[in-house]
């Protein structure tokens, strides 16, 4: 929801019909959308030795392709991240649907507080929201059987 998020304000707002990758991903830090923690800053271990790229920026990159798949986003060509019709529509109804309050907001651990009420103006963090999972990627997991095997 976050790039669907960016890449709608950006066309509304700055009649960007599409963006580079570098310019939604600033759009989202700048607006301190993403919860970032500093696990999220780590690049994943494939990646550190070819972009070093932090795993936060990755997340978004998986969620463009699979927002392609979807037809949420298009693919023109390489590095050209936009909406389609059908993207637009979607997060237009989910953000008001967020905003009447049909959508648990407080469900979406890896929103900062600045998404959340961008989605839904009068926003309150509560008892009830979701925590962040302590070990959020695959190989961050402690591995109990590390003294196991020699």
């Amino acid at each position: 929801m976050m790039l669907l998020a960016a890449l709608h304000e950006m066309f509304v707002k700055d009649a960007m019909s599409t963006v580079t990758k570098r310019q939604a991903i600033q759009h989202i830090r700048m607006n301190h959308w993403f919860d970032i923690r500093d696990e999220d800053l780590e690049p994943y271990p494939s990646q550190r030795l070819l972009t070093g790229e932090p795993r936060w920026q990755t997340v978004i990159a998986w969620a463009r392709k699979d927002n392609v798949i979807r037809d949420l986003v298009s693919y023109e060509a390489r590095d050209a991240w936009g909406l389609t019709r059908r993207g637009r529509d979607a997060i237009e109804r989910f953000h008001n649907l967020c905003i009447e309050g049909s959508k648990p907001i407080g469900d979406c651990f890896l929103w900062s507080i600045h998404f959340k009420t961008f989605m839904k103006p009068d926003f309150v963090t509560g008892p009830h929201d979701k925590e962040r999972p302590t070990f959020l990627y695959r190989d961050t997991f402690p591995d109990i059987f590390a003294d196991l095997v020699v």
